[in-house]
């Protein structure tokens, strides 16, 4: 399965690249003293680019494979399902957890699950970063999707933040990433043109919480 999701994912130097958009989000995150969590790290293209920023991250994957290839690499990275690894941490210990095209994996009581165990291992502060497949995306939700055969289902955003603020986030932030093109033509029929932002925009939903102070 791990060569499986690496042939579908892409080059890893385009991932780092959507990744980074996320790095301004931790700039304020002191390196040395600062605990990150990246949960379904899968091949580390976020471990990459913390590394690169002297921030020490710890990767968590289900997939042993992967992480033996991490630790190769000199990454600090563990083997377990993402859930139990949260359960096994102490309340407010983690300055920042990822979740990286991890949460449509999920059924909604796991899901659930998932994002309150990450509520309660952040400090006060403490910022959760995911992103995941934008159903509101045509393309994304009737195809491209379901090459994936381990996603449960697709995230509508309004759910998405539903289900982050009834688990104790704020300042809840959505973000529409990684258009499919950024040369489309406009019409003159707004019609069309919503039809065309629906096919050929943005293909991710990226996310950022807080947890209150």
């Amino acid at each position: 399965m791990a060569k499986f999701n690496s042939y579908f994912r892409g080059p890893t130097d385009v991932v780092k690249a959507r990744f980074a958009q996320y790095l301004p989000d931790i700039e304020h995150l002191t390196a040395a003293d600062s605990v990150l969590i990246d949960l379904g790290c899968g091949r580390g293209e976020w471990l990459d680019l913390c590394r690169e920023k002297k921030y020490l991250t710890i990767g968590v994957d289900s997939s042993q494979e992967l992480v033996d290839d991490l630790l190769s690499r000199g990454h600090s990275a563990v083997c377990s399902p993402v859930l139990t690894y949260l359960q096994s941490l102490a309340d407010s210990s983690v300055d920042c957890v990822t979740a990286f095209h991890l949460l449509e994996h999920f059924t909604l009581d796991d899901l659930r699950s998932l994002l309150v165990q990450t509520q309660r291992v952040l400090r006060p502060l403490g910022i959760f970063l995911a992103e995941t497949p934008n159903s509101l995306n045509l393309r994304v939700a009737s195809s491209t999707f379901w090459i994936d055969p381990t996603h449960v289902r697709p995230l509508h955003p309004e759910v998405l933040s539903y289900l982050l603020n009834d688990s104790g986030f704020d300042s809840i932030e959505l973000r529409y990433l990684n258009p499919v093109s950024t040369e489309i033509q406009m019409t003159r029929n707004p019609q069309v043109n919503e039809l065309l932002h629906a096919y050929f925009g943005p293909q991710d939903l990226g996310v950022r919480a807080n947890v209150p102070k």
